[in-house]
C-alpha cells in the first residue's frame, strides 16, 4: 500500500520549498481544531468503473441500523435504492451515489452506523428529478417505496425527500 504521507510531503515541498514539514504541521495544528474523526468502509456505489464524478455538492444521509439488521439493510440499499440512483445518474440529476459503513467509532450508543452519499453536480439538480416517478420507472408502477423505508427510517417523507438527517457540503 502506498504511503499517503509521502504525497503530502511532496506537495508541501513543491508549494513551500523552504518551509520544513515539521513547521507546516505545527502551523496547521494551530490553525484548526479537529472536532470529529470517523472511518468509513465503502460498501457499494452506483458507478462501478471507479471514475471520479465531477460534482460540487454531497448530500449525506445518516442511517441508524440495528446490528442484527446490517445485512438486510445493505441488501435493501443495493437492490432497491442503488438502481434508482443509477437511473438518476443516467437522467443527469445525480453524479454518483455511495453506501458506507462506519467502522470507527461504532456501537449502539452512536446515532448512526451507515451513511449514503449522493454526489450532485449543480444546485439546480437537487430539484430536477422526481424520486417517486423514477422509483416507479425502476421498480414498476404501483411499487411502494414506503414498504422498503419504514423499517429503516420510520418516516413517511420519502417522495418529498429521503428521510434521515442530511448534510449538504458546499
Amino acid at each position: 500500500m502506498e504511503d499517503p504521507w509521502s504525497s503530502i510531503v511532496a506537495a508541501s515541498k513543491k508549494v513551500n520549498p523552504d518551509l520544513p514539514i515539521k513547521e507546516l504541521v505545527e502551523r496547521s495544528a494551530k490553525s484548526r481544531e479537529v472536532v470529529k474523526g470517523e472511518i468509513f468502509l465503502l460498501v457499494d456505489e452506483a458507478i462501478e468503473d471507479n471514475r471520479v464524478a465531477d460534482f460540487k455538492y454531497i448530500n449525506i444521509n445518516y442511517m441508524k441500523v440495528k446490528e442484527a439488521d446490517y445485512q438486510d439493510y445493505v441488501k435493501m440499499e443495493q437492490e432497491m435504492f442503488k438502481p434508482v440512483h443509477q437511473a438518476r445518474i443516467k437522467a443527469g440529476s445525480l453524479k454518483d451515489w455511495s453506501l458506507y459503513q462506519k467502522i470507527t467509532p461504532m456501537g449502539a450508543e452512536y446515532p448512526y452506523q451507515y451513511v449514503t452519499a449522493g454526489f450532485i453536480g449543480e444546485w439546480s439538480d437537487f430539484g430536477s428529478n422526481d424520486p417517486e416517478r423514477i422509483w416507479q420507472q425502476v421498480h414498476g408502477e404501483g411499487s411502494d417505496p414506503q414498504k422498503f423505508t419504514k423499517k429503516w427510517w420510520n418516516s413517511d417523507r420519502w417522495p418529498k425527500g429521503r428521510p434521515g438527517n442530511s448534510l449538504i457540503i458546499l
